[in-house]
This record gives structure tokens, C-alpha cells and sequence, in this order.
């Protein structure tokens, strides 16, 4: 008898358990128990969600161009709304809220670094893990991923919040709150503009996610995004620019020689075609010493590429 109320007891804790770790997910503040890369999803909700009056230049993509662009250089009225991980998924609803509270941009520069084209890991891992999109938008995506044979993970766990996602890190965090360290990094990135800022190491080899791939596969649901993207650009007049982030220059010869790099200028080149704009088809290469890892430009290497988009773009980031 004593062992069978053990095992219930245990049962019983295991649920209870469980029941809490589910309602501090929903009730916890984020910031208490996320990691750093929680703040610029949040602080780039927030700055979208938020009414403004000014007309800006927004810049959209991933961490490549978060990083890797200083925007204070480029002018008072830039913005940086692109976020680590991005797809053309989250840049498409991230115009698309941003229009609801902002007036309609002045005109859009885009870059993805090719993998954000082919993988869309970070769809789940930040975009849903962050609660960036409303329900309706995850809803419209998981048809899109369906209908495109590419629905490989369910999105109700991350919009349930499941303790089966968020238990490992509210546990590991619980007793060492994270709100202090998370608001000062968030302070960071609303005075940069949006800009994200990590540790950088000092690089003799830079090889990109997409030197170990074979070949250029694209994904259907990110062309559609894509597409989607540049569609709502054409519809309301914004002028957009599609531009490319360096590569390092030993990725170069590895995707240069299997074909990667022209299957991807390739795909750039549809862009132009079909929705005559100007879209820079070819990604430059900076050497080793401007990387602070195998993706994103350092200090120097963002100084550089922001010097060249400003004399490239004179007429735009002078008006």
C-alpha cells in the first residue's frame, strides 16, 4: 500500500509539475528566463507594433545584414528591421505589421544570405519559440508549408506554449532571471536602430553554412514568401533593392566550383526580370580578417560594406 501512494505521489508531482512549468510560460515574463536572442525579436515587435509618423528606409533579411550594416551611418531615417535567422517569411509579415502602424516606406533594401532561400530551421526555432507572429499568420504559413509539401514540424506546440519546448529553458533559468542583462541588450539594439551585436572571434578560416552544401535547393514556401514580398512592394509603390552580403573568401572557391553560386545568381536574376528592379545578382567576397565568424562581417568588415552601400546608394541616403 505504502508503495502504491509512492508511485501515485510521483505521478502527481510529475503533473503538478508540469502544470506550472505550462503556466510559466504563458505568465512568466519572457525576458526572466530567454536568451539574448529573444530581446531583438522582441524589440523589433515592439518597434513595429508601435505607431510612428516618420517615412524610413527599412532594411530587411537576416543577421547578416543586422549585423553587418551600421545604420546610423546611412542616415537618420534608416531603419534596420531585419532579424537573426529571417526568412523571406518573417520579412514578408514584418512589412506587412509594419505598414499598419508606420507610414508606407520611403523604399526597402533586401538581403538573405542564400541558405535562408533553402532551410527554414529558425522558422521554429526563433520566429515561433518568440511568439513573433500572431496566430493567424502561423496558420497561413503552416497551409503554405502544406500545400507545398514542406510541413515538417507542427506549430501548436509553440503556440500552446508546451512545457515540452519551454521547460528546459524556464528550469535553467529560473533561479538566475535573465531580465536585467536582456534589457540592457535591448536598450542596445533600439538605439542602434535595430542593429545586432554579438562577440567576435578572430578568424583564419571562414567557410559559410552554404559551402557545405552540395548545390543551391530552394524551397518552395520561401520562393513564395519571397515573392510575396516583392509583390506587396510593387503593389503600393515602395522602390526595393535586392542586395548581397560578402562571403568569405574561402567559401568562394567551394561553392563557386560545384555550381552553387551560379545556380543562386540565377535564381536572383529571375527577380529582376520579373519584377524589374535592380538586384545585385553576384555576392562580393571579403577577406578572412573582416569576419567575426563564418557568417557575419566584424566591426571593420560591417564599417567597410556600410561605406560601400552608402556611395552605391548616394541619391537614396542623401534625400
Amino acid at each position: 500500500m505504502n508503495y502504491k501512494r509512492y508511485v501515485i505521489g510521483l505521478v502527481c508531482l510529475y503533473f503538478i509539475s508540469i502544470i506550472i512549468v505550462w503556466l510559466l510560460a504563458w505568465f512568466l515574463p519572457a525576458e526572466y528566463y530567454m536568451d539574448t536572442e529573444y530581446v531583438y525579436w522582441k524589440q523589433q515587435k515592439d518597434y513595429i507594433t508601435s505607431d510612428g509618423d516618420q517615412q524610413e528606409i527599412l532594411l530587411l533579411g537576416d543577421s547578416r545584414i543586422k549585423t553587418g550594416i551600421i545604420v546610423k551611418e546611412l542616415g537618420d531615417n534608416v531603419y534596420n528591421l531585419s532579424i537573426g535567422g529571417a526568412t523571406p517569411i518573417e520579412m514578408y509579415y514584418t512589412l506587412k505589421i509594419y505598414m499598419e502602424h508606420h507610414p508606407k516606406p520611403k523604399s526597402i533594401i533586401v538581403a538573405f544570405g542564400p541558405m535562408h532561400f533553402t532551410e527554414m530551421s529558425c522558422y521554429w526555432d526563433r520566429n515561433l519559440y518568440f511568439h513573433y507572429l500572431n496566430r493567424d499568420m502561423v496558420h497561413e504559413v503552416d497551409e503554405v508549408l502544406a500545400a507545398n509539401g514542406e510541413l515538417s514540424k507542427q506549430s501548436y506546440p509553440y503556440l500552446y506554449r508546451l512545457p515540452s519546448i519551454y521547460t528546459k529553458q524556464i528550469i535553467k533559468n529560473l533561479l538566475h532571471p535573465r531580465t536585467k542583462k536582456n534589457m540592457e541588450v535591448y536598450k542596445k539594439a533600439a538605439e542602434s536602430k535595430g542593429r545586432l551585436f554579438f562577440e567576435y572571434k578572430e578568424m583564419t578560416e571562414v567557410l559559410s553554412d552554404e559551402s557545405k552544401e552540395n548545390e543551391f535547393r530552394l524551397l518552395l514556401t520561401l520562393d513564395y514568401y519571397m515573392n510575396q514580398l516583392l509583390t506587396l512592394c510593387k503593389n503600393e509603390g515602395i522602390p526595393v533593392y535586392i542586395e548581397q552580403m560578402p562571403l568569405g573568401e574561402d567559401s568562394y572557391p567551394i561553392m563557386s566550383s560545384n555550381g552553387y553560386l551560379d545556380s543562386y545568381k540565377e535564381y536572383m536574376h529571375s527577380f529582376a526580370q520579373k519584377y524589374k528592379i535592380p538586384v545585385e545578382e553576384v555576392m562580393p567576397v571579403f577577406e578572412n580578417k573582416y569576419f567575426g565568424d563564418n557568417s557575419h562581417l566584424n566591426e571593420e568588415g560591417a564599417r567597410i560594406i556600410t561605406k560601400q552601400w552608402k556611395m552605391k546608394y548616394k541619391d537614396l541616403f542623401n534625400n
